[in-house]
């Protein structure tokens, strides 16, 4: 019911079927949830910030943190995170790439990368409240 409270419909065959743009709409959530500074939102903002594999998002946007999930399955290799830069912003990158080969991983950091410099020539794509 909450996911339908965030008008996120992808969802409905399970999360596997995750769309990109309704994982945006998730982020902007954590992101408020991570704002109110309560104590289970430090413990989550945390665990996020220092998992273990950040190959992906956390890399390319260095030395700004990231809180951020990635996931990776058959036909799936994603990663999606909160980046907290001067201007905050919501990132997810879904491939159907899945040997999580280093030309993977290369080819998500480019696009992570050039989102970024986007982001900071333009301001355009900054995370804020979603409801």
């Amino acid at each position: 019911s909450f996911a339908s409270e965030l008008g996120i419909s992808s969802k409905a065959q399970g999360f596997m079927h995750l769309s990109a743009a309704d994982s945006i709409k998730f982020l902007c959530e954590m992101y408020n949830f991570f704002e109110t500074g309560s104590r289970y939102s430090a413990i989550m903002k945390n665990a996020m910030i220092n998992s273990n594999y950040g190959i992906m998002i956390p890399s390319s946007v260095s030395p700004s943190e990231c809180a951020h999930k990635y996931g990776w399955d058959v036909d799936a290799y994603h990663d999606i995170g909160i980046v907290f830069h001067e201007r905050p912003f919501a990132v997810a990158v879904m491939t159907n790439l899945d040997t999580g080969s280093y030309a993977d991983y290369t080819y998500i950091q480019k696009i992570v990368k050039a989102m970024l410099k986007y982001h900071i020539n333009t301001g355009f794509i900054n995370i804020g409240h979603s409801r």
